[in-house]
């Protein structure tokens, strides 16, 4: 499916193609085993139970990092700012929300403190990315964390030229 020229990724076929997930779905990376501060398993199970919960009827558009290969840390900042308000507007779930956005924030500390890279690439703002609906939005975050699991469990630097 094609959205404004740009190919769209079911959410699992994405991480596959980039070989983040193994052939059982699972993170194909030593570290995911272990849970490590950055990968977050426990996180990605989260994000993906709340996925369900909202399902595809959700409203709302959300700004939503393209490229997560560069500035992880705004993108972070980014995603866990626009997950507060699909908190706000879906306080059934706050409890799963919250955890979630308090997940987010510890592993963009941890990524801080740890940050290494720089980029000749400007980081956006928030605001300076473009608006998707919420599943896209859900898709592009799941698609961050598992890319990050992957990075340390193969031990691959995460800077981008």
């Amino acid at each position: 499916m094609k959205r404004d020229g740009r190919a769209q990724w079911s959410r699992w076929d994405r991480p596959q193609q980039h070989g983040w997930l193994g052939s059982n779905g699972q993170i194909d990376a030593p570290a995911a085993q272990g849970g490590s501060p950055l990968c977050g398993m426990e996180t990605i199970r989260l994000l993906q139970n709340i996925t369900k919960l909202l399902g595809d009827t959700t409203d709302g558009m959300l700004y939503t990092p393209e490229d997560i290969t560069v500035c992880t840390v705004e993108n972070l900042n980014c995603f866990h700012t626009e997950l507060q308000v699909i908190r706000w507007e879906h306080r059934e779930h706050t409890k799963s929300l919250s955890l979630l956005i308090r997940n987010l924030s510890q592993m963009e500390q941890l990524k801080l403190k740890a940050r290494t890279c720089k980029t000749d690439r400007p980081c956006h703002p928030c605001e300076g990315h473009q608006e998707q609906p919420v599943p896209q939005f859900l898709n592009k975050l799941l698609e961050l964390l598992q890319r990050e699991c992957w990075l340390q469990g193969s031990n691959v630097h995460s800077c981008s030229s």
